[in-house]
């Protein structure tokens, strides 16, 4: 029959052992109540703050026994054990400074005993949270030491490493009411911590979460205001780091930005004032790049929403706010206006637009005082992530220290670099204007992410030229000749087309009737053909301005009008330079139009080989024949103008004999039907003393062709023919006759003679029926030139 056991008589039985071996080993026995087990508990703890037992050993067997305990009420009762002898480590400095309570194990300190335990034996997680409850329900003000410095450790190793039903669990513990108003504050405080050293791409739903816990504090009147406004402008400052990560590296950035704007809009209840401070130029700064870099329209909203706000409390302005003109000009073209909110979105983004250009020329005052008060800031609230990369960007800026270095590599680098070169393009000094100008042109070239900024580039470029008091002709001239060719890409059309539909009106002119002769004209024909040296495909175009002008050219006389001049200079400097540096794609089209140059008397043949078609010229003849067809028959088309010009110089001579030489007469012996045949074409339009000049040439392609049909020789011939007839000579194709040389020589000599007397009793006959008056009236006139002639050759 078993003993009768009596719980009392159990109980002091085991709270009688005296030496500390014996009651460890007393707890240890696996047939001692649980009443007993908690009696004996109590004696260890009274025994460890009457300084009997050492601190460090106590909890570490406490510890020991919750590990190895199979029975739940009795590691229940080691657990609040355990949490009695922390609550002795905040109250009493002895056990405080006795050892430390760490996260990992060190030499000077133990890792936190709730810390083992929860992730030695999981399932006791909701005992050990039981145990916190009590722990923060019993603190008070008569602690020597916070609450929080004991438990800290395995607070941080919950919250921001466990999984998300233990964090969860320990902010509903947070979240219960308790008496102390000093806990609850200090509280708050450690969760702000913990909100700046949460990482960043990890459990964003209990961040946000977190966040919203936070934020309940805002309308507490326990909390003294500038506590509050101590904890609202930190958390600000954490989720525009926040916001700014999740834009730069894809993931949703909303559920900040409405957080963002909730805490910027939040209010004291007792001053109703804005809780939150934070300095104009970090905030501005950083809406500017969430504007620029918005993931959706309702981000756009919020984010403007913002903007307006920030410029409505900062009670002072300057050139500062033209930071944000490149995302204001980028939303503007993308909002559209399909209901009654996009209209006020869009209408608030021109709003803004022109308040930030307002201030263009005004300087930042008191930057001292400025970057002072933003380093207190970044001390005292921190700033992490991409946002931090902003930071020198922004120091750099109020310092007017320009950014000259180089092309960012990456995405981050690069925006900023966009967002704080902008605001230099409005800058009084025109040298700053145009390096600005074309930076920020080249670093809207530089492609680091998935879109492009180009076209809110061009879109300042045309913005800039409403503003009269920045604009200047200079500027205007550097925008189309080096700007906005600089934005064109082979794989940009977007930018190309939007560029092409500002240029080519230039050109054209809004009405057919408006001259095309004017000074704007010229200055968008010569920005068109830049265009066409980066983008190819626009050569159709360029062909198209230049035949058009061509075309409605209304006098072959130069206008007097400067401005007139401007365009037609234009073209034909174009014209060379194309002929140049693009002969294949550009030559045969220009071609044609030269001709057309020289007919209206817009250009002379000479100046024009000079300048542009020797270059065409010259580029062919370095070709093989077969692949230059087309080329050299618009060549010959040139070399027949050439011909037809009746110039007396001695310039003119040479340039004359330069063509007929070394161009016409080696293309009338090419192999190439077409090419020869366009050769003789043109040297038919030369006069028959300088195709005298080539005669043995001419023979011998006449030779060449005797059996075949060829129009091209019959022109050539029809030209010597109608020069013999003219002067009555006889000896054309005298080196045709297949004698010997030195008889040929003889006959030669016979018939010159024979010539010689012919012609003087023929000059004999015309005298004498003159004299005699015998002559018939229809014939008087031409026996009066003859004997002019002939006595003159007399």
């Amino acid at each position: 029959m078993a003993m009768v056991k009596h719980r009392f008589a159990e109980i002091h039985q085991a709270y009688a052992a005296d030496e500390t071996e014996k009651l460890w080993t007393t707890l240890t026995n696996p047939d001692l109540s649980v009443i007993a087990v908690s009696s004996v508990c109590d004696k260890i703890v009274a025994s460890v703050q009457a300084g009997s037992f050492r601190f460090k050993d106590t909890i570490l067997h406490l510890q020991n026994l919750v590990l190895t305990s199979n029975n739940r009420l009795k590691t229940s009762v080691y657990l609040r054990s355990i949490t009695l002898l922390l609550q002795c480590h905040a109250q009493l400095k002895e056990f405080h400074d006795a050892i430390d309570l760490v996260l990992t194990s060190s030499p000077t300190g133990i890792v936190h005993p709730f810390i083992v335990i929860c992730r030695q034996r999981p399932e006791l997680g909701d005992d050990v949270f039981f145990e916190v409850d009590f722990l923060l329900a019993q603190y008070d003000e008569s602690y020597d030491y916070s609450l929080l410095d004991s438990m800290g450790t395995f607070f941080d190793s919950v919250l921001l490493a466990a999984s998300n039903a233990q964090r969860m669990a320990l902010l509903h513990r947070f979240a219960n009411t308790y008496p102390s108003t000093a806990l609850r504050a200090e509280l708050y405080y450690y969760l702000v911590d913990v909100l700046q050293r949460y990482p960043t791409r990890r459990a964003m739903s209990f961040y946000l979460q977190l966040v919203d816990y936070i934020s309940t504090v805002f309308t507490s009147p326990e909390v003294p205001e500038d506590e509050l406004r101590s904890i609202a402008t930190t958390v600000f400052y954490q989720l525009l780091c926040r916001a700014y990560d999740a834009a730069t590296y894809g993931y949703p950035s909303l559920p900040y930005l409405q957080r963002l704007d909730r805490v910027y809009g939040t209010r004291d209840i007792c001053s109703d004032q804005p809780l939150t401070a934070p300095n104009f130029y970090l905030i501005w700064t950083s809406l500017s790049y969430l504007l620029l870099t918005t993931q959706t329209v309702h981000d756009q909203q919020v984010v403007l929403k913002m903007m307006q706000e920030a410029i409505r409390r900062n009670k002072s302005s300057d050139k500062t706010l033209l930071v944000a003109i490149l995302p204001l000009l980028q939303t503007w073209t993308e909002i559209v206006e399909n209901d009654a909110a996009a209209k006020q979105r869009k209408s608030s983004t021109l709003e803004m637009l022109a308040q930030v250009t307002e201030n263009a020329s005004i300087e930042v005052k008191d930057k001292a005082a400025i970057k002072n008060d933003m380093i207190q800031e970044l001390e005292e609230y921190g700033v992490t992530g991409a946002m931090a990369n902003m930071i020198p960007y922004l120091f750099h800026f109020l310092d007017n220290q320009l950014d000259d270095t180089g092309v960012p590599t990456n995405s981050v680098s690069h925006i900023h670099a966009l967002m704080f070169t902008a605001p230099y393009v409005f800058h009084t000094n025109t040298n700053i204007r145009h390096s600005n100008l074309k930076r920020l042109a080249d670093l809207s070239s530089v492609t680091t992410g998935t879109y492009s900024f180009k076209f809110s580039v061009f879109l300042l470029t045309l913005y800039l030229m409403r503003s009269k008091d920045i604009m200047t002709s200079e500027t205007f001239l550097f925008i189309y000749h080096t700007v906005i060719p600089t934005l064109v890409d082979v794989n940009d059309p977007t930018t190309t087309a939007k560029i092409l539909q500002t240029v080519l009106p230039m050109i054209q002119g809004s009405h057919s009737s408006q001259a095309r002769g004017t000074a704007m004209a010229a200055v968008g024909f010569k920005t068109l053909v830049s265009i066409f040296e980066r983008q190819p495909r626009v050569w159709h175009e360029v062909k198209r301005a230049m035949a058009n002008w061509i075309l409605h050219r209304k006098s072959t006389l130069r206008p007097d009008d400067k401005l007139a001049i401007q365009m037609e200079l234009a073209v034909l400097t174009s014209m060379r330079d194309l002929c140049k540096t693009r002969p294949r794609t550009c030559a045969q089209d220009i071609l044609p139009m030269v001709s057309r140059c020289f007919t209206a008397g817009l250009a002379e043949p000479r100046s024009m080989w000079n300048v542009a078609i020797s270059y065409i010229a010259a580029f062919a003849m370095e070709r093989e024949q077969d692949m230059m067809v087309v080329l050299w028959t618009k060549m010959c088309d040139f070399f027949a103008i050439v011909g037809d010009v009746d110039e007396v110089s001695e310039s003119y001579y040479e340039f004359k004999d330069d063509v007929l030489f070394n161009y016409i007469e080696p293309l009338m012996s090419s192999e190439i039907t077409s090419i020869r045949s366009s050769a003789l074409t043109a040297l038919s339009h030369f006069s028959a003393s300088d195709i005298m000049c080539s005669t043995g040439k001419v023979q011998a392609v006449h030779r060449r062709n005797r059996c075949e049909s060829n129009d091209a020789d019959t022109k050539v011939l029809a030209q010597l023919l109608s020069h013999e007839l003219d002067h009555m000579r006889r000896n054309l194709f005298k080196e045709d006759a297949p004698s010997k040389p030195k008889v040929e020589e003889t006959k030669d000599v016979n018939t010159k003679r024979c010539i010689g007397t012919k012609e003087a009793d023929l000059a004999g006959r015309f005298v004498k029926a003159w004299e005699q008056a015998g002559t018939a009236p229809g014939v008087r006139a031409g026996y009066a030139i003859a004997v002019l002639h002939t006595t003159a050759s007399t």
